[in-house]
């Protein structure tokens, strides 16, 4: 439709697939991030609109591309859905349901208006001022502890008795704010997302009592007592905490402030906690002299020490211990597992050296402030680095031209690749590699959401590369709100720097590759920061800010000198011209030198 055909208040459908939807937008200059995913593929109400291209539904702003006029049929369909809504959830004023905020989190919140097609919610412990209006035909709203007590949990492989404790548990926080997030939280970083575990006998702890309460209330703390039981298990899952300080700050906390809580209701579990804690993995002696019930709750925190204890033996044996990298000359070679570094990833140095004096031996291993995967010379400086959160380094080709292939250990001698892991498809290996890290309905859970999405098993199998199987971190990547808001920030900050002079022949240069086509080139010339009337002519260019960084001159100076060399090819101008632009200062270094090795020299 065009944007005189759209009035304030009609309703429109959002384009469905997620995958178009988030290169639209980012076409448009818009921005997409995880929150406009629940909006694709349904119908909104147009609030605002801007012209000549984009208007605002459901809370975010869409350029006119992912507009879609809505039919007749859709119409039937919506008011379908707002009638099943509305019967299933018996709405009424004061009711408690599952809400989806706009952090994308599911919370608890009351109804306090409905009308005809809508209600306005008020999500437990916030103001009135965050009230919204939702449509009742619309997917985020969902009858109470269906989503903020674990959206994930398989109820049909749950037993009776944890099937009780789940409905006890609806009631027990029916009212209660501000913890659906860590319940939420606790599930997706821990090895068993389910509560109480799997293989306890609950039988003996009956609806109502001070136990079943502490039990399902207190999920998250019991949980985390139970991968307390050793520094491996906290180091690798690492939220939710009691408390900031480290390993030992924990346990002290928990002896000395949460378990007393537990004395007060009765249920007197420091004893057997400190034995576990030192080792004891026999569950009739942990509970050996409990109450029944009481013995039934300390064996699910002994049941989760057991399965977490259980996946990091696995991680062990399926850790990758050697990685071939293949970049520059002297750090191309086997790269050998030498422990692990304070994250819980593996550290990796270069098999057979030796470190000279005053050097280091050249380093592949997880940055933890900066949250990506990097190879260091023996000088310390970083040669590559990939955005990644995986626990192990992710394999392929790096931003910076560096090759990690996995190895057998068996392979090693022989100097030939392995087939390390066995899956066929990239994504098959992805998923064999970090099968013992996440359970299968979690990895199966995060594909096929995606697959609904619209995304490529390949797109998939590169975000499972580097982000394992964690949903959140493999959606912002494919679809690249956080990878292209930082890049963008970084040109637009080069580009308000340059000269009008730079700005002009840096144009002349993006109109002058014959291997982009006038729409790429569009493309190319917007995320640089030209505006759509720029001409490439003098004076038409903005003005220069007073002054410069010294790094922005550094960089003005290098591109200059590329656009000015006519031994450098346009398509090699154009990767070279790339790289130093969406460089920081620190990464810099490492450009020049994979220029350098790709026959660009810059004196």
């Amino acid at each position: 439709p065009s944007i005189s055909d759209i009035k304030i208040g009609i309703k429109v459908k959002i384009i469905s697939s997620v995958a178009k939807a988030a290169k639209l937008v980012n076409f448009a200059q818009l921005g997409f991030n995880s929150g406009m995913v629940h909006c694709c593929g349904k119908i909104e109400t147009v609030e605002q609109k801007d012209y000549p291209s984009k208007v605002k539904a459901g809370r975010w702003w869409w350029p006119l591309s992912c507009i879609e006029k809505v039919t007749r049929a859709d119409f039937t369909e919506l008011q379908k859905k707002r009638n099943e809504n509305k019967t299933l959830m018996k709405l009424e004023v004061g009711k408690l349901i599952d809400f989806l905020n706009r952090g994308d989190d599911w919370m608890q919140a009351r109804i306090v208006a409905i009308e005809k097609t809508r209600v306005k919610v008020n999500i437990l412990g916030y103001p009135p001022i965050h009230d919204e209006w939702i449509d009742l035909a619309s997917d985020h709203i969902q009858p109470l502890g269906t989503k903020s007590l674990g959206e994930f949990v398989d109820e049909q492989s749950l037993s009776k008795d944890q099937l009780r404790m789940r409905r006890a548990a609806i009631q027990i926080f029916h009212g209660q704010t501000g913890m659906s997030q860590q319940r939420e939280a606790s599930r997706k970083s821990s090895d068993d997302p389910v509560w109480p575990p799997s293989g306890v006998d609950l039988s003996s702890i009956r609806d109502g009592t001070p136990v079943q309460h502490f039990l399902m209330s207190a999920e998250v703390s019991l949980r985390r007592i139970g991968i307390l039981a050793r520094r491996k298990l906290a180091q690798r899952v690492k939220f939710p905490r009691f408390c900031p300080g480290g390993f030992e700050a924990e346990r002290q906390n928990v002896i000395e402030g949460f378990l007393p809580q537990a004395e007060m209701l009765g249920i007197y579990i420091i004893r057997p906690i400190l034995d576990l804690w030192n080792g004891e993995r026999d569950d009739t002696k942990l509970c050996d002299g409990l109450p029944e019930d009481t013995a039934a709750l300390m064996r699910c925190i002994w049941r989760t020490t057991v399965i977490h204890e259980e996946k990091q033996l696995k991680l062990e044996e399926v850790r990758v211990r050697r990685v071939k990298i293949e970049t520059t000359k002297s750090l191309t070679g086997v790269y050998k597992s030498s422990g692990n570094n304070s994250s819980g990833r593996p550290l990796y140095t270069m098999e057979g050296a030796a470190a000279k004096p005053g050097e280091k031996i050249p380093t592949l291993s997880w940055d933890v402030e900066k949250e990506d995967w990097g190879l260091t010379d023996s000088d310390g400086i970083s040669v590559a680095r990939i955005r990644a959160k995986s626990m192990l380094p992710p394999s392929g080709v790096w931003r910076s031209g560096a090759k990690v292939t996995y190895l057998k250990d068996d392979s090693v001698k022989e100097g030939k690749e392995g087939k390390h892991p066995k899956g066929t498809t990239f994504l098959e290996q992805i998923v064999e590699r970090y099968s013992y890290q996440y359970n299968m309905f979690t990895i199966k859970s995060a594909i096929n959401r995606l697959k609904k999405m619209d995304f490529t098993e390949p797109e998939i199998a590169d975000a499972a590369n580097r982000f394992a199987f964690e949903y959140d971190d493999m959606l912002n990547f494919l679809i690249g709100f956080e990878a292209k808001s930082r890049a963008a920030m970084r040109t637009k900050k080069m580009f308000e720097s340059m000269s009008d002079e730079h700005k002009r022949l840096l144009y002349q240069q993006v109109m002058a590759d014959i291997s982009l086509s006038d729409k790429d080139k569009q493309v190319k010339l917007a995320e640089m920061g030209f505006d759509t009337d720029f001409s490439g002519k003098s004076g038409k260019s903005p003005d220069k800010p007073e002054r410069a960084t010294e790094s922005s001159k550094l960089r003005e100076v290098l591109v200059d000198k590329i656009i000015n060399d006519q031994s450098i090819s346009p398509e090699k101008k154009s990767f070279a011209i790339s790289r130093i632009l969406s460089s920081d200062d620190f990464g810099l270094v490492g450009v020049l030198r994979q220029l350098s090795e790709e026959g660009i020299v810059l004196k």
